[in-house]
């Protein structure tokens, strides 16, 4: 048998998926709020809560591993309120 004269190339495996990137956990009211404003600017932001004390806000991205870094760093440059997060940078999940 005679093989192929053109090699074969593979694609890429992309290691792609979905991250939840939190930009904030606050009590209650504050996070109602902070819901709400964000909301208004059209983002698709989530919140959860486990206690209904406790609440985190965070968007579901999808990426790479290698872009996790850079994503949550433009995140917190824009979204979080170091007043209200310990390490004043979101973080991812």
């Amino acid at each position: 048998m005679k093989k192929d004269s053109v090699p074969q190339t593979v694609a890429p495996v992309s290691m792609a998926g979905t991250y939840r990137f939190v930009i904030e956990q606050s009590l209650k009211v504050r996070a109602m709020d902070r819901f709400s404003k964000l909301k208004s600017y059209g983002l698709n932001i989530q919140m959860e809560t486990t206690d209904s004390i406790h609440f985190k806000l965070f968007m579901v991205l999808k990426a790479t591993p290698a872009d996790t870094l850079r994503i949550r760093d433009s995140l917190s440059l824009l979204y979080v309120n170091p007043a209200y997060m310990k390490t004043g940078k979101a973080w991812v999940e």
